[in-house]
Order: C-alpha cells, then sequence, then structure tokens
C-alpha cells in the first residue's frame, strides 16, 4: 500500500489516543495497569493522554510494549500512528468497531443496523 505523506502531531495524537482508549475499554484495563504493563509511570501515561508528547517521540522500548499490548507488530504501530488505520487489513471486528465509534455518520451507522439485522434473519452469526 501506498501511504500518504506524514500527518501532523496534533492527528498523531488523536490517533495514537484512540488506539489506546480503545484498548483500555476493550478488556476494560485501568490506565495505572496499562502504565505499569508498558513500563511507565501513571503520570507519563497521562502526559501521553494529555497529548503532551508526540508518539513517534515515545522512546522504542516504550512503544513497542504499547504495540505488543495493542496486538499489533511494532511496524503496524508505527504505520497506524503516522497515516492511521490502513484500510488494506482483512475487515475484523476491531477495525470495524474502531469506524463505526470514530468515523461513521449517523447515516452509515443506520446502514450498518439494516445490514446486520437481515444477516441475523438470515441466521449468520
Amino acid at each position: 500500500m501506498v501511504y500518504p505523506t506524514s500527518m501532523n502531531k496534533q492527528f498523531r495524537v488523536q490517533v495514537w489516543k484512540t488506539l489506546v482508549n480503545y484498548h483500555l475499554e476493550s478488556p476494560s484495563i485501568s490506565q495505572r495497569e496499562f502504565s505499569l504493563k508498558i513500563g511507565v509511570k501513571i503520570g507519563t501515561l497521562t502526559r501521553y493522554l494529555n497529548g503532551k508528547v508526540d508518539p513517534l517521540n515515545i522512546r522504542l522500548c516504550i512503544s513497542n510494549n504499547i504495540a505488543v499490548e495493542l496486538g499489533m507488530p511494532l511496524e503496524k504501530y508505527y504505520k497506524t500512528i503516522e497515516y492511521g488505520p490502513s484500510t488494506d487489513d482483512h475487515t475484523s471486528i476491531n477495525r470495524i468497531t474502531f469506524w463505526a465509534r470514530h468515523h461513521a455518520s449517523l447515516h452509515e451507522l443506520c446502514e450498518l443496523i439494516s445490514i446486520f439485522s437481515e444477516a441475523i434473519k438470515r441466521g449468520k452469526n
């Protein structure tokens, strides 16, 4: 895939916060637990979440720990932060959920509900 030119810090921070917050919500893990898992103090994680640090300036060992916690290879982690979620990955419920929560319009959400209703009627999971 050809990626667009690099986006600005604000974009990277927003993508990073969305990835981490989604991870914190999914298995219901606290920020303190997450900070311990990635090897930083809670205050450092708070600085990251408040956008005080560009995600590309987070130390490599910490970025690697974050990627592991998010369940993605380090290269994909960096590409996601730099360019946003990739569109060439296989569709997964996580990608659909990410899109629905953060990008879908009301019209698109209604269309999804309609598609899911039809699938349920056909007896598919």
